[in-house]
């Protein structure tokens, strides 16, 4: 699963970087103009900070909705991987956390922001660039039960990218996201065995 996922994620972006080079652009042209560091830095965090109370809000709604319809979603690969990770190899466990908390979140804004939300954008404007893109995003994840979550946190991450033209705050503000709830897994699986 995580050789497939890479393969997958290096193909798409190796794709789509072929492509824009063909038509006479490079990487700034995936998101990458107008670049200031410390500011997008502090611009992504501040982003998070936001989105993060609607995010929740539709969270707690769908686990409600999931548990008033006897519902149990399947878990996510990497959370098997987690869970078991006594049983598994430290190199794939580490590699699991960087591809969740880093490459991931770095090639999908590249794939979702830099690449489909400018193309939405041009055909239909920035509202529905918006939803498309957070649509299509939450869609990829392929799990039911997190689509409007994921959905929410998809429309954020563009908002971001719409407002400050470069995608390093939406970069940082998906670090943050996947870390944050990587981390809050392993805080709670310890807390649940301990006692």
């Amino acid at each position: 699963s995580l050789i497939h996922t890479t393969v997958s994620d290096m193909f798409v972006i190796g794709t789509i970087v072929y492509f824009v080079q063909r038509m006479g652009g490079n990487w700034r042209d995936l998101g990458f103009h107008g670049v200031r560091l410390w500011k997008d830095l502090k611009v992504g965090l501040v982003g998070y900070l936001a989105v993060l109370p609607v995010f929740f809000l539709v969270l707690i709604a769908v686990a409600l909705l999931a548990y008033l319809l006897s519902y149990e979603p399947p878990p996510h690969p990497l959370v098997e991987i987690f869970l078991e990770e006594e049983k598994r190899a430290p190199g794939i466990v580490a590699y699991s956390i960087f591809l969740a908390c880093v490459a991931g979140p770095f090639l999908e804004e590249i794939f979702f922001r830099g690449f489909c939300y400018p193309a939405f954008k041009k055909r239909w404007g920035v509202f529905w660039a918006l939803v498309l893109s957070a649509s299509f995003f939450a869609l990829i994840h392929q799990n039911a039960f997190a689509f409007w979550p994921i959905f929410v946190l998809g429309f954020g991450l563009g908002y971001l990218y719409e407002k400050r033209g470069t995608l390093v705050p939406s970069i940082v503000l998906h670090i943050v996201h996947n870390s944050v709830f990587i981390a809050y897994f392993f805080l709670a699986k310890t807390v649940l065995i301990g006692s």
